[in-house]
Parts: C-alpha cells; sequence; structure tokens
C-alpha cells in the first residue's frame, strides 16, 4: 500500500478555512489562551501581558491507510470551572483541589486538542479515536516569546549522543537567542515577563517519549525534541488504539516561592493503579556506595559481604531506619548480572531474616536493562525471601522503549509488592502518581557527585532544585555526609567523601527536597560518632500531609516547611552567600509551640561541621532571626505543648 504523510496540526496548511478559533480563562480570568482565527497558533497571556505571544502545536503521522484533509475541523466544546478533589498517596500534600476551565477541538481528523486553564498555567494535550496503529514521527512543541528573555536550563552532557543520558547536570543561565548547543531536560523556566515567569514541564507519557527542549540560536523561542524510538528508529513513536497523549504544561508564577508547592505535574497524571496501597511505606535507607563500604573498628573486613551488611542491619535497627540498601556488587556486575544468584560472600537469606528480627528490610540494586526482562521471575523470588524492593539504576534515557520499560516494571513491582527507588532515569512527570510504589527518582544532580569532581556548583544546585526539579516530582539527591567543608576547603575523595557545604545544611536537606525514600548516605562507622546529627534526622517523618514555601528565591536561598501529624518541620538553606534569615510561624495554630532547632554554628564559616542545636518557644505571631553561614542551612521540629 502507497505510504501517506500527513499531519494533525493546529496550523492549516493549505488556503483553507482555519480549523477552529476561541479563547479560554482561568477561572480567575488572570491567564487566558488565545487561539488566532487566521493561523491556528494561540498564545498565552497574564493580566493581560502576552507572555507567550504564539505556539505551534503539531503532530506528524505517518500511516498508509488514512491521511488528513487539511481545513476539516469538528466541534468545539467548552466547560466551565471544574474542581476535581485530589487525595494523593506518597506525595508532598495529603489531598488538594485543581480548578480549571478547559476548551476541547475536534480537528476532524480523529484527533482532538484540549486545554485547561488554572490559575497557575495552561495545558494541553492531543487525543486521538484512531483504532489503528498509529506511527508518530515527530511532534512540535514551539514557544515564541515576545523578548530575549532570560531562561534556566539543565542540559544533557553528552553532545554525541544527546538522548543517551542519565538526566543529572548543574543549572545555567543563557538568553533565549543564545541558543544551545544540546538539548536540556525539563524543566526549563523562562523570565516571559517582569516578574513573570512560565516553567515548562510534561505529564503522563504513558507509551510515548519524554520531551527534551532548547533555546532556537538567534530567535525569542524554545523548540521541543524527543529522541527517536529506541534510539535509531524513524519515528518517535508506534501506538495503536484511542488514547490521549502527554500534558504539555506552562506553569505560570509570579513568586518563586510558589513552584516548590505547585501540583500540576500531579494532577494532570493518571490517578494510582494500585488498588491497595497498604504495603507502600516510605522510609529512610543506608547506602553503601557513596562512602565505598568504608566501616571502622569492627573485627571483620569490610566490602561486599555478609557480615558488613549484619553491621548496616544493626546500625539501622538501632536508629529506626526502615531499610539497608545492597547497591552494586551483591549479585556479579553489569550485562551478565545473575539476579538470581548473590555472590558467595552475600548470604541474602539469611540477611533477609536477620534483618526482619530486627524490623529493617533489604533492597538490591539492580541494572534496569538487565533486570526489566526478567522483572516478573526475580521479584516473585525476592517476594518469597522478603526483600523489599529494588534500586533500578542506569536506564539513561526516556524513548519511547525506555518508558514503556519503567511502567512495566512498575506494575510488576507493584504485584509483588515490591518499591522501586529510581537512579540514571528521567524525572517521573507524574508516573509516581500512577504507580506511588515507585518511591523515588533520581533525574537530579545529587550528593554522589560531590564524589569525583571539585563541584563548587552544588551549593546554588541545592537552591535550585527545591523549585525547578521538585516542582516537577519526587527525587532521590541522597543526603546525609557527615564530613562537611568550607568553600575552600573541599576536595573530592572517592573512599572518603563529604559535602560542600555545612552539617546544618545536609539536616535541613531532609526536609528542603522531596523525596520519600530518603538515603543516609554516610558509613555508619561516621553516623555513630555523630549521634546527635543521626537522632535529629531519624526522629523527621518519612511522609508529610502539607507543604509551604516560607520564603526564598530560586538559585540564593529556599525555606520549607511541612506538617505531618499537627507537628511541623522546616528546612532552610543558602548558596555561598552567608544570610541571615526571618522565619514568620504565622502558619502554625494558636497556642505555644515548642522549637527544636538544628543550626550552624558560630563557627561554621571556618568549620562547617560546627553546628548548634537548640529549644526555645513561638506563638503564631513570633518569628525568629537565624544566621545561615557560607553554604549553610538550618532545620526545625516544631510541636505543639498541650
Amino acid at each position: 500500500m502507497k505510504k501517506i504523510l500527513f499531519i494533525v496540526s493546529l496550523m492549516a496548511t493549505l488556503s483553507v478555512a482555519p480549523v477552529f478559533a476561541g479563547t479560554v480563562k482561568s477561572p480567575d480570568g488572570k491567564v487566558k489562551v488565545t487561539v488566532d482565527e487566521a493561523t491556528g497558533v494561540w498564545s498565552v497571556s497574564y493580566k493581560g501581558n502576552v507572555l507567550v505571544d504564539k505556539v505551534q502545536s503539531q503532530m506528524t503521522l505517518a500511516s498508509g491507510e488514512n491521511a488528513w484533509i487539511a481545513g476539516r475541523s469538528g466541534a468545539v466544546s467548552k466547560a466551565g470551572k471544574v474542581k476535581e478533589h485530589v487525595s494523593t498517596s506518597v506525595y508532598r500534600q495529603a489531598e488538594f483541589d485543581y480548578v480549571y476551565n478547559s476548551l476541547k477541538m475536534d480537528l476532524g481528523t480523529g484527533f482532538s486538542i484540549e486545554w485547561r486553564v488554572s490559575n497557575d498555567g495552561v495545558a494541553y494535550r492531543f487525543s486521538t479515536s484512531r483504532g489503528e496503529e498509529t506511527v508518530v514521527t515527530g511532534e512540535t512543541m514551539r514557544l515564541d516569546f515576545p523578548t530575549d528573555a532570560e531562561c534556566i536550563l539543565s542540559c544533557v552532557r553528552n553532545p554525541n549522543r544527546p538522548y543517551k543520558t542519565s538526566f543529572e547536570n548543574d543549572y545555567h543561565t543563557v538568553r533565549l537567542s543564545e541558543g544551545s548547543d544540546v538539548p536540556a531536560f525539563l524543566p526549563v523556566s523562562v523570565e516571559a515577563a517582569p516578574g513573570v515567569r512560565v516553567t515548562v514541564v510534561e505529564a503522563d507519557h504513558e507509551s510515548y517519549p519524554g520531551m527534551f527542549i532548547r533555546p532556537v540560536k538567534g530567535e525569542q523561542a524554545l523548540a521541543a525534541e524527543f529522541a527517536p524510538y529506541a534510539l535509531k528508529e524513524s519515528y518517535i513513536a508506534k501506538t495503536s488504539g484511542a488514547r490521549t497523549y502527554p500534558w504539555r504544561i506552562l506553569k505560570i508564577t509570579t513568586d518563586d516561592t510558589q513552584l516548590p508547592v505547585d501540583n500540576l505535574v500531579y494532577a494532570l497524571s493518571k490517578p494510582s493503579r494500585i488498588a491497595d496501597e497498604s504495603w507502600i511505606k516510605p522510609g529512610f535507607t543506608t547506602w553503601d556506595w557513596w562512602c565505598d563500604w568504608q566501616i571502622t573498628d569492627v573485627p571483620f573486613t569490610p566490602g561486599v559481604n555478609t557480615e558488613t551488611y549484619k553491621y548496616y542491619i544493626d546500625f539501622a535497627a538501632a536508629n529506626g531506619v526502615e531499610y539497608i540498601l545492597l547497591d552494586e556488587g551483591w549479585g556479579k556486575i553489569g550485562p551478565g548480572q545473575n539476579l538470581m544468584v548473590p555472590i558467595p560472600a552475600v548470604d541474602l537469606e539469611y540477611l533477609t531474616s536477620y534483618g526482619a528480627s530486627k524490623g529493617v528490610r533489604l533492597l538490591l540494586w539492580v541494572m534496569t536493562n538487565k533486570f526489566h526482562p526478567e522483572a516478573e521471575e526475580v521479584c516473585a523470588r525476592y517476594e518469597k525471601l522478603g526483600v523489599a524492593g529494588f534500586k533500578c539504576d542506569f536506564l539513561d534515557c526516556n524513548d519511547q522503549q525506555g518508558v514503556e520499560k519503567i511502567y512495566e516494571i512498575a506494575e510488576i513491582a507493584a504485584r509483588h509488592h515490591m518499591i522501586i527507588d529510581l537512579h540514571g532515569i528521567f524525572p517521573p512527570a507524574g508516573l509516581d502518581r500512577t504507580y506511588p510504589n515507585l518511591v523515588n527518582f533520581e533525574g537530579v544532580w545529587g550528593l554522589e557527585n560531590a564524589k569525583d569532581t571539585h563541584e563548587q556548583q552544588i551549593i546554588p544546585y541545592d537552591v535550585t532544585i527545591p523549585y525547578l526539579r521538585n516542582m516537577y516530582g519526587i527525587c532521590d539527591y541522597t543526603p546525609g555526609a557527615m564530613r562537611n567543608f568550607t568553600k575552600s576547603g573541599y576536595t573530592p575523595s572517592k573512599s572518603h567523601p563529604g559535602s560542600p557545604g555545612t552539617r546544618a545544611r545536609q539536616v535541613a536537606t531532609y526536609v528542603t527536597l522531596d523525596s520519600p525514600l530518603t538515603m543516609l548516605c554516610d558509613t555508619p562507622s561516621n553516623y555513630y560518632k555523630e549521634q546527635e546529627t543521626v537522632d535529629f534526622i531519624t526522629s523527621l517523618p518519612r511522609t508529610y500531609d502539607s507543604k509551604l514555601c516560607l520564603s526564598g528565591k530560586l538559585g540564593e536561598t529556599v525555606v520549607i516547611a511541612r506538617e505531618a501529624a499537627g507537628a511541623w518541620y522546616v528546612g532552610g538553606m543558602t548558596d555561598w552567600t552567608p544570610r541571615d534569615i526571618k522565619v514568620s510561624f504565622k502558619f502554625l495554630k494558636k497556642g505555644t509551640w515548642e522549637v527544636k532547632l538544628f543550626r550552624d554554628g558560630e563557627n561554621a564559616d571556618e568549620n562547617a561541621q560546627d553546628y548548634r542545636v537548640e529549644t526555645f518557644t513561638v506563638t503564631p505571631s513570633s518569628t525568629a532571626d537565624i544566621h545561615l553561614a557560607s553554604g549553610g542551612g538550618f532545620c526545625m521540629q516544631i510541636k505543639k505543648i498541650k
């Protein structure tokens, strides 16, 4: 059969009547989407000021069966104010409301497009009622801005293989017209107008590749791009049947503090597919790889062996830590890793039994591409053994095939009551709502990067990711270093690593970042020497009911407050600039509250391990002035006095 190339588009490609025309506003009337009657290109404005002066959205398909007749259009439907109440499982808010107005256009081709406009942003997606196979050869999303605005982005690191990436890099700022030699992974944030930011993310890219984006050199625009299927085919996706495509989201903020508490990605993702979630237990876990299995003062040789992990179990049990993670080495690593047979030095049956007797469960590191084809067999075996789940590493792509692997792993693991921690992975894009047993995603330039190079950028990065990366979903940053260094004193180390910045900053990270499975990355030997710090960290909740961003500026400072079971927890940090932070307690209910504060010590600018713990009382009308050292932070536990 002769092959025909056809396009489903908002843009008429022939001189015919426009596909559609219309407008839709947010419930408060401040955000408006306007579709141009002549071209089909649409724009976004806020309070009458254009933020994106034209958006081009189209899908290009290849099929030998059906061709789109240009200019054919169907029905237009608008929905008034819609209010969706979302009850969450493993998330930063126990519940929230998503309120929006919508506009849906039938394109008359078996495809339609829908916009949802809320007070805080615009989302759109294509959908199809076609029953036959659909091959997507390309998708266009181009955003043209009125000015040559500043753009914050994090790019892939290998220009020769841009779509083979671990989604880890620091953030940098460019003008749109400067362009980029390599694509960036999401989020990408643009100061579209004075005091108004547009941040680009996506949600619900099931059976479809994730989106990359880059500034267009010489123009005031961003353009999306996608990895080809299996990183080599001439198309980006192959699907069949009626379906929806991913949501493209333009988050609109007028203050940086709105970003860390945004719920658009979660709201636009598919609900949980796990009927009984009672077995999903977020928590803390130890981690052996970061500190290179370095433990001291023990009557055995440390390493990947039963004695070492028994020691880890004892530490975890003594400190209320729910899990220990056995990273690479428990089975032969690499493509030949035998997931069913541990190395002789590791007795998994003994360790799972011993851990169970202490209330501690095991997590096992695996190569994702090795684990995926064997997931059913491996999960069945280790479920019986009592293993809690797996850390799946090195997927390093977000093409359609890679995305489908993660959905399949999540579904199989859920049937066997297994939690999954994903590394070498794209950010979640709402996948953690659909499968809440995916308790963490890396996709972040975390503390492990401090082991290899003198990474001064980690400190400003720490006060950027609460706004951008966590707006996009949970992340596994892996904090907890007990060896802490000033800007001038820090050097990398593989076997005895530490963190740039202060001890109090490491403690603050457990509150400032969204991370349901949070690692204590250092060695138990170091933790035993720092019991006061460990006690403070492990007394923090594993899940929270609500989250606020009290103050901050992207890339400079952040102060996050979280509530759990009536108590509050506040974490704050700065970049390399020492700062004085004023915390207002007006978020508290009436009454008197006791604050336990872990802060930088008076000598923290010279000795980053210096900290002080102090206790005082406050009421909702109180404020507290806290000095943050260079690279510093603080953490509070606030409980009501009855």
